[in-house]
């Protein structure tokens, strides 16, 4: 036989069963069985209690990891945003950096005074020199 209809056969089997004892039940007026139902009635209403509990702890929790999974790649793709926004401002930082340095190079360039001015300072002579010209230009007045 196949497992089909084994299934079958016990699935009607037990239909057919349940049908007949509520039928006998209600024409004694009588539950047979009554404390071993009544536990099982009990052990049923207790799982089924449990079950709803657990499930909406579930529920509750789902959303919560759905909540914080998407807050989580939200703020991961900002921070993308942001870092490339870092690169693109730090590149900019260097390229004026370049630029200001070239700018200051360019006007310190020096103008003709300012030329003539670094010459004197490198030609000038030194307070030795000065005080044995002085005293030679001295002695040759007298």
């Amino acid at each position: 036989m196949s497992t089909a209809l084994l299934g079958f056969l016990i699935s009607g089997s037990a239909i057919v069963g349940l049908i007949s004892l509520f039928t006998f039940e209600q024409q004694r007026g009588v539950r047979v069985g009554d404390s071993i139902r009544q536990s099982a009635d009990m052990f049923v209403i207790r799982a089924r209690t449990l079950l709803y509990y657990v499930q909406s702890k579930f529920r509750r929790d789902i959303m919560r990891r759905v909540f914080h999974f998407s807050l989580s790649t939200t703020l991961g793709f900002v921070l993308g945003i942001l870092r490339l926004l870092e690169e693109s401002v730090v590149a900019l930082q260097r390229s004026n950096r370049t630029l200001e340095r070239r700018v200051y190079d360019s006007e310190r360039v020096l103008s003709k005074l300012d030329e003539i001015a670094a010459h004197k300072e490198s030609v000038a002579l030194t307070p030795a020199e000065k005080r044995k010209t002085k005293a030679k230009a001295i002695e040759g007045k007298h």
